[in-house]
């Protein structure tokens, strides 16, 4: 879903502005090796890893460590490209000067731990069939420090990862930023620390690595948490990405709100207030303008203040004249949606003929 995610926010009609670069092609390459090995860890339960050596048919214990064998070659390679991903993505939106330099000295860094790392894990044993085929005491061949060999790569993974994801925080808390949006963008890419998390756990578990007697059952939490390690490097890479989509389908989520809409009342108490002011101050502008100066109505020769709502001219029309009542009552007519209450009204007071022959034929 996090990748899914992260690509869909690529789409030209939700963002434009976004394209499909390198670090996207590094993610997507990084989700397929993941797919591999989640089959391959299901694949590893199927044939009894996690039991006892002695408990599993022979030609079990053969095919669970060759699997196991092809794993660890693939969690080398999805968190070192997952790493590369992240600096890449660095690299399009950072361009202070130091802080690229420091992005291609990690790139570098971090592409040849991941070639190394695979290259230790194939050739640490000779033959490589050794790898899977030790066990048995029937076959041939040496193998080096498998623990040390592990460990190392362990602790160079752990600082790569604490170095990549806190590099960006050093960028932010410089922008002109509220310091709420300051946390909230630095707690994205601090997520990562996740990652460094779970490959401290991962790392307490290679102790037995490669000096156990029973590999089908003790090499089941270090293949727990290197899957683990996997998909949390996976999501932690793709959540910039993510918050980029949820914002883009954010406007369009309204249209699948489940919540009925609410029913407006056959009568309203008390009409809007602003709506009925604005057909009043029309009126009365209409007043000002077409009734003669020798009308019944009484005028005002000063003391008017100016109007709140239409910032016109001083009204000099009496409110308490029978006029204004009338065109006050018919404001309140034209408001009212309820024909019962337009009826009342229409019966309670005189409107000019006129005005109500209009409004029925709108």
């Amino acid at each position: 879903m996090a990748v899914s995610a992260r690509l869909l926010s690529k789409i030209p009609s939700l963002n434009p502005a976004f394209t499909f670069r390198s670090e996207d092609a590094a993610i997507l390459a990084a989700m397929i090796a993941l797919i591999a090995s989640n089959i391959g860890s299901q694949t590893l339960i199927g044939l009894g890893l996690g039991k006892d050596i002695w408990s599993i048919p022979p030609e079990n214990i053969t095919q669970i460590l060759l699997v196991f064998f092809v794993e660890e070659l693939l969690y080398a390679f999805v968190v070192a490209v997952t790493k590369l991903s992240m600096i890449l993505f660095y690299l399009h939106i950072f361009n202070e000067a130091w802080f690229r330099v420091s992005c291609y000295v990690m790139l570098a860094l971090t592409t040849v731990y991941g070639i190394g790392q695979m290259l230790a894990i194939t050739l640490v044993c000779t033959p490589i069939s050794y790898n899977w085929t030790q066990w048995d005491g029937k076959h041939f061949g040496e193998c080096g420090e498998v623990t040390l060999m592990t460990f190392f790569n362990g602790v160079v993974n752990l600082v790569l990862d604490f170095i990549i994801f806190v590099m960006p925080v050093t960028q932010f808390i410089k922008v002109s930023w509220t310091l709420k949006k300051k946390i909230g963008v630095s707690l994205i890419f601090l997520a990562g620390l996740l990652v460094t998390i779970s490959s401290s756990v991962r790392l307490a578990t290679v102790a037995t690595f490669g000096n156990t007697q029973n590999p089908t059952y003790d090499f089941k939490e270090l293949s727990i948490w290197s899957l683990v390690e996997m998909h949390l490097s996976v999501i932690c890479t793709c959540m910039p990405g993510m918050t980029a989509f949820v914002r883009r389908i954010k406007p369009y989520m309204h249209h699948f709100d489940p919540k009925p809409p609410q029913q407006q009342p056959a009568t309203r108490s008390q009409p809007d207030r602003s709506t009925v002011q604005r057909v009043r101050d029309a009126l009365t502008r209409l007043m000002v303008s077409t009734v003669p100066r020798n009308h019944q109505m009484a005028w005002r020769s000063s003391g008017a203040t100016k109007s709140n709502i239409t910032k016109t001219q001083p009204s000099i029309i009496d409110p308490n004249a029978a006029e204004f009542q009338d065109y006050s009552a018919y404001a309140q007519y034209a408001e009212t949606r309820e024909a019962g209450t337009r009826l009342q009204i229409l019966n309670s007071k005189p409107f000019p003929r006129d005005s109500i022959e209009i409004h029925r034929q709108k």
